[in-house]
């Protein structure tokens, strides 16, 4: 039973958490605007009591504040880097729980999470 609840959970490595009404205060949203925002973007969230707490880094992220562009690989990098298709980045995301945030149109995928699962990526 708890292995089907177990991708409920939030991630243990994200330390950093915002309410909603932080979330509205610093980006001047209304309280309906932030939960279309976080279910839009899949926002990482937690609860805490009463409250729900949203991943600081995923917000800005998805805001488009500092992008830190050394800890992520778009999913093409990837497939570069690592010699693998798109399908095959994907079922390695799935399969290993890879963290992904979407910037725009885009995806990026955790370096370290991927580092972890495949190994280091072959230097061409």
């Amino acid at each position: 039973m708890d292995d089907y609840f177990a991708h409920l959970s939030p991630d243990p490595t994200i330390s950093e958490w915002m309410t909603v009404m932080d979330i509205q205060q610093k980006y001047c949203m209304t309280k309906t605007a932030v939960y279309s925002f976080v279910s839009h973007n899949a926002i990482p969230r937690k609860m805490e009591g009463n409250n729900v707490l949203y991943s600081k880094r995923h917000v800005q992220l998805a805001k488009g504040e500092s992008v830190e562009d050394q800890v992520y690989y778009t999913i093409p990098e990837a497939m570069k880097l690592y010699g693998l298709s798109q399908d095959q980045i994907y079922k390695r995301i799935k399969k290993y729980a890879i963290e992904k945030v979407k910037i725009g149109e885009y995806i990026k995928i955790s370096k370290r999470d991927l580092e972890k699962a495949i190994g280091k990526p072959k230097v061409i």
